[in-house]
């Protein structure tokens, strides 16, 4: 049934807002995998009270792609509503569901998390991809010392990490610092070892670089 369900959401996705009310009742499936694309399949459609509803319910689901999933969308829907959800997701047992709220308060743009996202970033504990995501959400914010420590990850060890760094920049680099960010891609993806980061970087510079 699994399969079948992951197809009608395929279509679902298709029609629009009208597809609502099914997505959301998939979205308490008990495959892990039809929540997760379910929630994924709310996230492309406007949002509606319910839709709002669901994601944010979506925050303590059992499963850490489902909770990452609506910490990413809610950055994207809701910047009123959603920040003291997020600031609670970034304490969260699974570091991709940290990351996913991390990056996601940079998206709103509360000024208010900035102290928040600075004390975290100073603790040494986190790991390279938490303290990447939160020198991007500071940059984000308007912190833009913080790019260099985002620049830095892309010579991270990790080359996960390496890619991370390229796919946020790629999302993330303002108009203004375009030119510096080009420059560190080009230089890394010359060094770089593996081809998921090397493609990660190769994408980030197409999509940069002036036409």
């Amino acid at each position: 049934m699994t399969h079948v369900k992951l197809r009608e959401i395929e279509k679902l996705q298709l029609r629009g807002v009208s597809s609502t009310a099914r997505l959301i009742q998939l979205s308490h499936d008990e495959d892990e995998e039809v929540r997760f694309r379910a929630i994924e399949g709310l996230g492309t459609l406007p949002v509606t009270v319910d839709s709002r509803k669901t994601i944010a319910r979506a925050l303590t689901d059992s499963d850490s792609l489902v909770r990452a999933a609506a910490a990413e969308i809610l950055g994207n829907w809701d910047p009123k509503r959603a920040e003291h959800l997020l600031v609670e997701a970034i304490e969260d047992s699974d570091e991709l569901v940290r990351t996913a709220a991390i990056v996601s308060l940079g998206s709103i743009g509360s000024k208010q998390s900035i102290w928040l996202l600075e004390r975290k970033y100073r603790n040494q504990s986190c790991g390279s991809l938490e303290r990447l995501s939160f020198a991007i959400a500071l940059y984000t914010l308007g912190k833009s010392a913080y790019l260099a420590s985002a620049l830095s990850f892309l010579n991270d060890e990790s080359y996960q990490v390496r890619s991370a760094a390229a796919n946020l920049l790629r999302e993330f680099t303002s108009t203004k610092d375009i030119p510096r960010v080009l420059g560190k891609l080009r230089s890394s993806i010359s060094a770089e070892s593996t081809d998921a980061a090397r493609s990660s970087m190769q994408a980030a510079i197409e999509d940069l670089r002036p036409l």
